[in-house]
């Protein structure tokens, strides 16, 4: 009888099923005798190549021998290389698809634990993780994972990081795990995927905190979650401060630190925290490359805690300037941002009334003053102005005149002089020194120029106000009637013109002022600070016109409606009045 022998086609079909079927089961002395009877197949078609792949991974997960699980791996890695070679890119990929899919599969996934038993699902704990050599099959998904990146495929590249990265945690190899997760997560911020890279990082990075490039890849997590924040969904906005804080609280010594406190600074100081910015701020290190900007900041920040503050006690004003004394002290003597400290230090102490460290100091900021750094001879030439503004106005004003052509150093010593907490004895050497300033601005070529027009009519406003100060209501008048003419809309101009109208004629033509302070009543808004001055000098004038009767009858409506004058600072002086205008 003779044997019948199927065509070679029908072979290869029953050999490829056959050994899919010996993996399935788990056979694995057919698995391995399958390699040595390869000849009697050949040509071999893509499917049985493919078949013999994942025949070559199965038997390397079968077993513990390092050598023979590397020998099955280099069979299975080669394999998919000749049969990219022989049968061209699409079989090529598929086998690295494989490859991807199925290397460092755990072992309770195909019936089989890590010392080749059968599972029989029972829960292990999982390894300790730390750092270990990388296994072959570790070796070959990271190998797979950087091709698949070099290719721009994506979705193969996060597949093989991720089973990458499961096998590293499996293996006890903590230091891979997290710069796995790292990779994994800038492809996905390179996607615009900014949440999903932000939680792989800030999740990972908090396992796996000692690790040193741990607090980097959560600052990084950090930033993907700012990138992903809505304006939408205010409620997305406070897990990025947690976040920050949590890296703070974990990190608090690492150089990534000091840029969460940056950020976190910018978050506090949008809500209208500028105390936590400025500890923040301060607490960025020397060490920061960018520790200029951030002692610029705290300086801002200390500025505006007391500015905003409604109760700047002697004790919170003492509080930050013992803050920037202690980070001065931190800083190399003699460098620009000590300096930039110690001035801030006495303008804050100048601003609340004690002028101590100032005149302690005076040298050395005269110093300054003559300089090389503008922001810092600026404030400090202010400063000077101002500490002689009150007792030696002639000095103040000479040292003005120094000053010259620098329109910045000029508005520091106006916007100091504004914030002076002296009594009203000081006010008039203070004004004096003011006007000094203002006449200077206003004689500058660049306030002159046509295109600054209106930051010419401000400074004139401001000599306007000045000269009420002062007085000298005549020169006040003429300088703001020719503002009037050129913005009529101007409600600040409007109410200087009245006040310099009511000095300048108020005993002699009452009516004038009284005309102008009616017209502004009308078109103020109610119980606003404005309105009620303007109703307080309509009632005022109406008095000294001798129309006792017409401001008795104002001043008791005004009483009458609610609030009435309750809420005005002026509330003594309306009252005052009112008895002035019944007693007969």
């Amino acid at each position: 009888m003779v044997e019948y022998k199927a065509p070679l086609s029908i072979q290869q079909r029953l050999a490829e099923q056959t050994i899919l079927n010996a993996i399935a089961i788990g056979d694995r002395i057919y698995s391995k005798s399958t390699f040595e009877k390869l000849e009697k197949f050949r040509p071999l078609t893509p499917d049985l190549e493919l078949a013999l792949l994942k025949l070559a991974i199965d038997l390397s997960a079968s077993t513990t021998e390092k050598q023979k699980k590397q020998n099955w791996i280099s069979l299975a890695f080669n394999r998919s290389q000749s049969i990219k070679r022989e049968h061209g890119p699409y079989w090529g990929r598929r086998a690295e698809l494989i490859l991807i899919n199925t290397v460092g599969v755990p072992a309770a996934a195909t019936g089989i634990d890590s010392t080749g038993n059968d599972s029989t699902g029972t829960s292990q704990s999982p390894p300790n993780v730390t750092n270990q050599p990388n296994s072959i099959e570790l070796e070959l998904l990271i190998r797979l994972a950087t091709e698949a990146e070099r290719k721009k495929e994506w979705d193969d590249a996060l597949n093989a990081l991720q089973r990458a990265s499961d096998l590293a945690k499996s293996q006890a190899n903590s230091k891979t795990v997290l710069n796995l997760q790292i990779r994994l997560a800038k492809i996905l911020e390179n996607q615009g995927k900014h949440r999903l890279a932000a939680d792989r990082l800030t999740t990972n990075a908090m396992e796996y905190a000692a690790e040193p490039v741990a607090s980097a890849a959560h600052l990084i997590g950090c930033w993907n979650y700012a990138k992903s924040i809505s304006a939408k969904d205010p409620e997305s906005r406070p897990p990025f401060q947690t976040l920050l804080i949590q890296h703070l609280q974990q990190w608090p010594t690492a150089a990534s630190s000091n840029q969460a406190r940056i950020w976190l600074a910018q978050e506090r100081i949008n809500l209208g925290d500028w105390e936590r910015g400025l500890e923040l701020y301060l607490a960025v290190t020397n060490s920061y490359p960018q520790l200029n900007l951030a002692i610029d900041q705290s300086v801002t920040c200390a500025r505006q805690t007391l500015k905003l503050s409604n109760a700047a006690t002697p004790q919170k004003f003492k509080k930050i300037v013992s803050q920037l004394s202690s980070r001065a002290e931190a800083l190399p003597p003699d460098t620009t941002l000590r300096t930039k400290l110690e001035l801030a230090q006495c303008e804050i102490d100048w601003q609340f009334g004690s002028q101590q460290l100032l005149k302690n100091n005076r040298e050395k900021i005269a110093k300054i003053a003559t300089g090389d750094s503008t922001g810092d001879s600026a404030l400090a030439n202010a400063l000077l102005v101002a500490l002689y503004a009150e007792s030696d106005p002639q000095t103040a004003t000479q040292r003005v005149a120094a000053i010259g052509d620098n329109l910045e150093t000029l508005q520091r010593c106006e916007q100091l002089l504004n914030s002076s907490p002296v009594e009203a004895t000081a006010n008039q050497n203070l004004n004096a020194v003011k006007l000094a300033i203002i006449n200077t601005v206003l004689e500058l070529p660049e306030i002159q120029q046509t295109d600054n027009a209106k930051l010419k009519a401000n400074w004139r406003l401001k000599q306007a106000a000045v000269l009420i100060a002062l007085r000298q209501y005549s020169k006040a008048s003429q300088t703001l009637t020719e503002l009037e003419q050129k913005y009529p809309r101007n409600a600040e101009i409007q109410m200087q013109l009245a006040r310099a109208l009511t000095g300048e004629l108020e005993e002699s033509s009452p009516e004038i002022p009284l005309k102008k302070w009616r017209r502004i009543a009308t078109r103020l808004k109610k119980n606003t600070p404005n309105w009620y001055e303007a109703k307080y000098q309509v009632a005022r004038l109406l008095l000294k016109s001798g129309d006792r009767e017409g401001a008795a009858k104002l001043l008791k409506y005004m009483k009458a409606i609610p609030p009435g004058w309750n809420q005005s600072k002026r509330k003594p002086q309306f009252e005052s009045l009112l008895l002035e205008s019944t007693q007969k």
